[in-house]
């Protein structure tokens, strides 16, 4: 396994902040069945120092998914581990199905061996890796301090007042998230400190690209002088387009291969996580634009690509920028970009 490894021009770079580290963890192999084994895992070897197995001062915990395991409430009911339900009256609605829990793992727990267990292409109950389920944490706390810390985290308002749902638990969500955690210290001990004496002391998230992991400590020391106020905390805008862009990833990854096959000159294969934050950034600013429709993204952000940097700086006169900020429609801002794209003499944008 290697360690703290920091991927150059990442999201994760830049998450190493005062307050906050950020490691990604490489060479992280999943379980197999195990059949015959003896003893039985319940974690890859690789990941005992990580997830500090032993530690006496602290819980392993875990927050998963209701959405991604099937039947998670009937599963932890018969755990015989501690577990709560995060938002506020799930034990007795339907909507417990589909909600995040917090359940307190034991080193030998069957369900940790199933969050890092890989049995054919497709998750079951029993076999998690690729489920997405949920992430990992250590934390001084008890369970129910904890999962009230947890729950309070939920929903989160902006500073209009609108309340946001904020799926922390998503390990898509964690490598952007955290990285605009780690620029607002206040907002950063509001998710850490738990107690005035009990921290969340790691949270470790399978990340969404490739088989990295994401392994995320707070400087208790320093954070421990910062104050914040959980009344008048708000979701800051870091942390709102660091959601939108957990959102887009999916469809970016996508995106990647589809430009890695049809321009594969514009695309290095060695560099997976710059090419996909490019066509992150290509993506969120064209949305900034009001072009929402996905066969303009995709042809708009190979131009972005082809040129190396956003195709609004070609043109000096500002027209272009100027198209792209105008008040018509979508359809029609695409052919007036179109339009001028040629008038430059660049590569012309296909039409769609």
């Amino acid at each position: 396994m290697e360690k703290t490894e920091i991927l150059p021009g990442s999201a994760l770079e830049a998450a190493n902040a005062p307050g906050l580290q950020v490691q990604t963890l490489k060479g992280i192999e999943p379980l197999d069945a195990q059949l015959g084994a003896d003893p039985v895992l319940t974690f890859p070897e690789a990941m005992r120092e990580p997830l500090e197995i032993g530690k006496a001062e602290s819980r392993l915990s875990a927050v998963l998914d209701g959405t991604k395991i099937p039947q998670l409430p009937e599963i932890l009911a018969t755990s015989g581990l501690p577990h709560t339900a995060l938002l506020s009256g799930m034990q007795d609605d339907e909507l417990a199905e589909i909600g995040p829990w917090l359940v307190e793992l034991t080193e030998d727990a069957a369900l940790l061996r199933a969050f890092f267990t890989k049995i054919g292409d497709e998750p079951t109950p029993w076999a998690l890796w690729d489920a997405d389920a949920g992430i990992l944490l250590r934390s001084s706390a008890d369970h129910p301090t904890l999962a009230g810390h947890l729950a309070s985290l939920v929903m989160q308002k902006d500073r209009t007042g609108k309340t946001w749902f904020l799926r922390y638990w998503e390990s898509g969500i964690a490598a952007d998230y955290f990285t605009a955690l780690s620029n607002a210290s206040d907002r950063c001990r509001l998710f850490f400190s738990v107690t005035d004496t009990d921290w969340i002391e790691a949270i470790l998230a399978r990340d969404s690209v490739g088989d990295l992991w994401t392994r995320v400590v707070p400087d208790k020391a320093l954070l421990a002088d910062v104050l914040a106020d959980p009344a008048t905390s708000h979701l800051s805008q870091a942390e709102y387009q660091a959601l939108r862009r957990a959102v887009l990833r999916p469809f970016a990854r996508q995106l990647r291969e589809e430009i890695a096959e049809t321009h594969p000159d514009l695309i290095d294969d060695s560099a997976e996580e710059q090419s996909l934050t490019a066509i992150l950034d290509s993506l969120l600013r064209l949305q900034g634009y009001g072009l929402l429709a996905l066969p303009i993204l995709r042809e708009l952000t190979i131009q972005d690509l082809f040129l190396g940097f956003p195709f609004e700086d070609e043109d000096e006169t500002g027209r272009l920028r100027d198209i792209c900020h105008a008040k018509v429609d979508e359809d029609q801002k695409y052919d007036l970009i179109c339009a001028r794209i040629a008038e430059l003499d660049v590569v012309e944008a296909e039409r769609v």
